[in-house]
């Protein structure tokens, strides 16, 4: 009996959201990626390059929820 491994998933979306607030001098934002924790698919690591079953440089969540904060500010220096 011949048999193929499958080396493809089905489709997988993430959501994020950010905010942002630009002044004049100081720039304030934060936001969350993968909103919904949505797990990546599972693979067969014996198939593809895997961590835990799940496909790695395929643009997947290995991490799950996160959330980042940004601050930065922009001097006028008069060159």
């Amino acid at each position: 009996m011949n048999c193929r491994d499958v080396g493809f998933t089905d489709n997988y979306f993430t959501h994020a959201l950010s905010l942002y607030y630009y002044g004049d001098v100081w720039t304030f934002g934060g936001g969350i990626r993968n909103v919904l924790d949505e797990e990546p698919p599972m693979v067969d690591g014996s198939e593809i390059t895997a961590i835990n079953n799940t496909p790695l440089g395929y643009g997947y969540d290995i991490n799950g929820r996160t959330y980042y904060f940004n601050v930065a500010a922009t001097f006028d220096v008069g060159l």
